[in-house]
Parts: C-alpha cells; structure tokens; sequence
C-alpha cells in the first residue's frame, strides 16, 4: 500500500493512461508540476502548522492568572467608556436648561 491508500498497480495504471492521454512528451512537464505543487501545498502547511503551534503555545506561557486580570481590565475599560458618555450628555443637559 503505498501513499493515499494507492498500490503500486494502481499508480501505475494512472501512469499509463496518462501516457496515452497526453501523450510521451508532456507526463514529465505534468509529473514536474505536480511535484511543485506538492512542495508548495507541503510548504504552505508546515508554515500553517508552526504558526498555530507558536500561538498555543505563547497562550499557554500566558497562565490563567494573567487571563484573568487581562479580562478584568478589559471590562473595566469597556464601563468606563459606557458610563463616560452618559454623564457627558447628563451634563449638557443642565448647560441647557440653566
């Protein structure tokens, strides 16, 4: 069983039709992109994986407790600026009416 699931029979039926498909002078040029292709996808994915990797891993380096207080101050800015233009419209308010 070689790679994808595909024997040695199988691949070498694929080959053979190509062969009477695109005849002898192009399956090397499609044979060498594929094989750029492959590379590239292979290439794509690795730099895909280390990057998901390096970001788990610095979230871990991070610990629940910084989480925590991360949280924390993030809601403490987020009432802040809820309650900041409230009293700004409060006061406007009064400007007017006196």
């Amino acid at each position: 069983m070689g790679s994808f699931g595909i024997g040695m029979g199988e691949v070498l039926i694929i080959l053979v039709l190509a062969l009477l498909i695109f005849g002898p002078s192009k399956v090397p040029d499609i044979a060498r992109g594929l094989g750029k292709a492959v590379r590239q996808f292979s290439r794509y994915s690795q730099g895909l994986t280390s990057e998901f990797r390096d970001e788990f891993e610095r979230e871990l380096s991070v610990g629940p407790d910084t989480l925590s207080e991360s949280a924390n101050s993030i809601e403490e800015t987020a009432s802040e600026r809820q309650s900041s233009p409230s009293q700004t419209e409060g006061a406007e308010s009064q400007d007017h009416t006196e």
